[in-house]
């Protein structure tokens, strides 16, 4: 099966999944997080953005040991994170 992911206007540099492969989480030079619903067929479900430079580490994880709430976070060249 293969799915093709859209949204971005720039080059993805971080890809995570979430614990349940649920979603996708991916990291652009557009200075953007994507969620993509994977059995939604891949279809962006939030975007975020705030980082002044290419967003190039995502990591996921249960949100205090919930399996069904999700923490993230980015890492960008603009030497930050955001949670």
């Amino acid at each position: 099966m293969s799915v093709m992911f859209s949204g971005h206007k720039g080059w993805v540099w971080g890809l995570a999944f979430s614990d349940q492969g649920s979603f996708l989480f991916s990291g652009s030079s557009d200075r953007t997080l994507k969620v993509f619903h994977m059995p939604g067929g891949g279809n962006c479900v939030t975007s975020l953005g705030g980082h002044l430079h290419r967003v190039n580490y995502v990591a996921v994880k249960p949100l205090n040991g919930d399996e069904q709430q999700e923490q993230f976070v980015t890492g960008s060249l603009d030497s930050s994170l955001k949670v």
